[in-house]
């Protein structure tokens, strides 16, 4: 018998080491040309869709495509308003009428020059023909992009404006829906760009869903590196319980439409949130508007991927960003649900109104579910208005009244009210303010934000929609301060006044109080009937805190009476509340405090230099002042509320 040899071992195994090798040439072979075919296959494939997207360029630029298309537009428009005038009418459904919609494309520009004229040009061209464009260019440092600008200046449908000093995507867009005049805001990235049917498309989907705010579609990814295009679509996510599926991650994107009543609702977007900004806005829309979104399940949003890099520092900052996002929103429906660990205390300073006072703790009850108090303070009323809160809200579930027997002016009333309250927030409301929904989720996710803010005040609005205020700041100009209230005077409707502040100072009647603040500030009794909350705002700055606006937390301030009764009432309110010398000494008390002389014309006035130079203001101020402080019993000075 023959005995194989080590040598014919190794020559049987270097055979077959031999034949797979062979095998696996052949399979590489056969895989270059599979390639190959697959190469020539996309390049056909380009050619052909390429001369498709010629052809129907040619087609929707054409007069023919034009004319047909605004018939079929007409033609819809009746079709939904033959349906919609067989329904019973709401405000939501009275927003899809012809005469409301205008479409705002929104452009965002910083850089991207290579990349603009493009992005512009699809915006100009679409088919829908109630549009303007607005491009607000955030400062570029590429010179190209001005001149790109500048080319499309006489364009009847165009627009642009360029911030004094870069701001960030949030204040960009918030600055370019300012200047809209279009009920509908489209938003378009400066390096995107759409379908020239893409507005039209999506104004019929908004029409086809009656109520619906806020659309959104599928898109292309165009990778610019490899001349590919991917379809994104979000089909397989739901389309209703919005809220809820937002929370798990952001879909309702590219294209978005949106109505500005929706930004009115929940505010502009915040800057704090940059790079997620679009993700807080549309939870912000589900927590306050339900499903109010509509869907086109097909790509009008050209989506261009190219190689402006994220860095892991960058991409770590946003999910920190989209974690605060979905945590305060959970906060918000907690806090809807009547879930908080935190106590609140309302404290409401009444006089007289004794039938706003029932209305002001109505309106209380039925947005707040969280433990809470009511502390109303009745600042010495007539026996009238003693006996209705006695027989009428002494008896209400978790309401306190206390009786002053005399007149203490709104700011001893308060200091006096607010060592009453034991809450962890302390939220001030004169007896004539209603609270709107929601108002107080707003109000709370607010303030806690951030752990160095101290005090945040609601956007508190006339029963004729003019703002009252909106937070507030001040300018100091050689010893003399001037307050000034934000948006004061402006339409509640007005969309500036959505936007997010940080305040100098907020006025004290519709505002939140954190007690960690009130703990530390000294509450003078030197103010009688004025400047006692101007007084408090620069001591919680001083303290180190911030204060803020919310502009989505809306109040109504009932401080204008309608009737003549009414009208005598108020008078007489007026008179017992304020006098003249209580105004001159308030005065004088914030100086003393301060170093700082408040420019109040009625206070000058009242004092004999309106209109006066600032030294002449100043002489009459320290001779005041001095004769103020003799007046002054030795054991007068502050009371830490």
């Amino acid at each position: 018998m023959h005995e194989i040899t080590e040598n014919e071992v190794l020559l049987r195994k270097s055979e077959e080491f031999q034949k797979i090798i062979s095998q696996q040439k052949e399979i590489i072979t056969q895989l270059r040309d599979e390639r190959e075919e697959l190469t020539n296959s996309i390049n056909k494939f380009k050619t052909l869709s390429d001369e498709l997207n010629n052809s129907l360029n040619n087609i929707y630029k054409s007069n023919g495509w034009k004319f047909l298309s605004k018939y079929y537009r007409i033609r819809d428009t009746l079709k939904i308003a033959s349906v919609i005038k067989k329904k019973p009418a709401n405000l939501k459904e009275s927003l899809n009428t012809e005469e409301s919609n205008k479409v705002s494309i929104i452009i965002p520009v910083y850089n991207n020059a290579q990349f603009l004229k493009k992005c512009i040009q699809s915006a100009l061209d679409q088919t829908y023909e109630n549009l303007e464009v607005i491009a607000l260019d955030d400062c570029s440092t590429q010179t190209d992009v001005e001149k790109i600008l500048n080319s499309f200046k006489d364009h009847k449908r165009f627009r642009y404006y360029k911030n004094e000093f870069n701001c960030g995507i949030s204040k960009t867009m918030n600055n370019a829906i300012i200047k809209a005049q279009g009920e509908w805001i489209a938003f378009l990235d400066c390096d995107d760009w759409l379908d020239l049917n893409a507005i039209e498309k999506m104004m019929n989907c908004l029409n086809r869903k009656p109520g619906a705010l806020y659309a959104y579609s599928d898109r292309y990814n165009d990778i610019e590196m490899d001349r590919t295009q991917v379809i994104e679509s979000f089909r397989v996510r739901p389309t209703e319980n919005y809220l809820n599926e937002l929370l798990i991650g952001m879909y309702t994107s590219h294209l978005k439409v949106i109505h500005q009543s929706v930004f009115l609702k929940i505010g502009l977007h915040e800057s704090r949130f940059d790079g997620a900004q679009d993700y807080d806005i549309a939870l912000k829309t589900a927590f306050h508007f339900g499903d109010a979104f509509a869907y086109l399940p097909e790509p009008v949003y050209h989506h261009r991927i190219h190689n402006k890099q994220t860095t892991i520092e960058s991409a770590n900052k946003i999910e920190e960003i989209v974690r605060t996002i979905k945590e305060e929103t959970k906060k918000k429906i907690a806090i809807r649900n009547g879930l908080s660990n935190k106590f609140v205390s309302f404290v409401i300073l009444s006089f007289e109104k004794k039938e706003m006072t029932a209305q002001c703790i109505e309106s209380i009850k039925r947005t707040v579910k969280v433990p809470h108090e009511i502390i109303v303070f009745d600042n010495s009323s007539s026996e009238d208005t003693v006996s209705y809160l006695k027989d009428n809200i002494e008896h209400i579930e978790g309401v306190s009244i206390y009786y002053s027997e005399v007149n203490l002016g709104c700011p001893g009333g308060r200091r006096k009210a607010t060592k009453l309250a034991k809450g962890d927030y302390i939220i001030n409301l004169d007896n004539d303010i209603i609270v709107t929904d929601e108002w107080f989720e707003e109000l709370i996710v607010r303030a806690e934000s951030s752990t160095n803010v101290g005090a945040v005040c609601c956007k508190t609005v006339f029963p004729d929609g003019k703002v009252q205020f909106n937070g507030g700041r001040y300018v100091i100009d050689n010893e003399f301060i001037t307050f000034i209230l934000t948006d004061t005077e402006k339409n509640e409707k007005d969309i500036s006044t959505s936007e997010w502040h940080e305040c100098d100072w907020v006025p004290g009647g519709a505002t939140l109080f954190k007690r960690e603040v009130v703990e530390q500030i000294e509450y003078s009794e030197g103010y009688i009937n004025a400047f006692e909350d101007n007084d408090v705002a620069l001591q919680i700055s001083r303290l180190g805190y911030k204060m803020l606006n919310c502009p989505s937390a809306k109040v109504y301030h009932y401080h204008i009476m309608q009737n003549s009764e009414q009208i005598n009432k108020e008078k007489n309110y007026m008179r017992v509340r304020y006098n003249n010398d209580g105004f001159v000494n308030s005065m004088l008390n914030f100086y003393e405090r301060n170093q700082l002389i408040i420019n109040d014309g009625f206070v000058h006035r009242l004092m004999g230099v309106e209109g006066k130079e600032q030294d002449q203001i100043k002489h009459k101020i320290n001779e005041l002042t001095k004769q103020y402080s003799e007046t002054l019993s030795p054991e007068r000075t502050l009371d830490r509320g």
